[in-house]
């Protein structure tokens, strides 16, 4: 078992810019990162940022921040981790499938973050459609042009424990949890559907306090079976984002 603490660094810093090209600042934050390491008897770290995903399609500077991470961490034999949100079909003509390609050679691990899906989808915002997963996958193994036992070895695809509350007709959408979700159930006693499209399940309530009506996505065990055994076909690993916001009865999957 290795145990890896997450750094997680604000993409929208006002500092980013002046960090990409500043290597005094590059290693002062490298020896942090590392004091954390080894005050922690740590494996490595996760570096997660949306700079991973949008920094290196932009900017090159981002790739040698990256790659000097790496460095620094592998010298201590010590393992990165890196995200990447999972902006594939956005990203495609903007150079993503280099960056994906660098980041297998630099990372040891690379977590694709198949949640927070931001398209609508018959005028909603569900947690993470089924197809679209499908289709990422089947862009990681048809179009990046790597062997597909590194992707294999090192590619770990996401799993929310949390779900969207999506006010009718397409409206605000927020992120719900399992103390909430369970709240909801108690309160409104509303029957579970399964959306056939989509692959997930959805309740429907009128949320008294907001006088709003609610479409709920949540995960349930389907979606997670179904998903988990997508991902078994591909051979890729998993992870969870993150344990303590789902229902106890979810691991009984893993």
């Amino acid at each position: 078992m290795k145990i890896v603490p997450r750094v997680y660094i604000d993409g929208n810093s006002p500092h980013i810019e002046q960090l990409y090209g500043d290597d005094i600042l590059q290693q002062q934050l490298f020896t942090q990162l590392e004091q954390i390491v080894e005050r922690g008897r740590f494996d490595g770290l996760v570096f997660d940022t949306p700079i991973n995903t949008f920094g290196p399609v932009m900017n090159f500077d981002a790739y040698r921040l990256l790659e000097n991470l790496s460095i620094r961490l592998h010298e201590k034999d010590k393992l990165l981790v890196l995200t990447l949100l999972a902006s594939f079909e956005q990203l495609k003509n903007r150079g993503i499938d280099r960056a994906i390609i660098r980041y297998l050679r630099l990372a040891d691990k690379l977590l694709f973050c198949m949640y927070d899906y931001v398209g609508l989808v018959q005028g909603e915002r569900p947690i993470a459609p089924y197809e679209w997963i499908k289709n990422s996958l089947k862009y990681l193994f048809s179009d990046i042009d790597i062997d597909s036992s590194v992707l294999i070895s090192k590619v770990m695809m996401g799993l929310p424990f949390y779900g969207y509350s999506n006010q009718a007709n397409g409206g605000h959408r927020e992120p719900i949890v399992g103390m909430r979700y369970l709240q909801l159930l108690r309160t409104y006693k509303p029957r579970l559907a399964w959306d056939n499209k989509l692959r997930e399940c959805i309740v429907e309530v009128f949320d008294k306090q907001l006088s709003q009506s609610l479409k709920v996505y949540y995960p349930c065990l389907r979606f997670f079976e179904e998903r988990l055994n997508l991902f078994e076909e591909y051979e890729v690993g998993t992870f969870i984002w993150e344990g303590g916001q789902g229902l106890s009865f979810f691991m009984e999957l893993f």
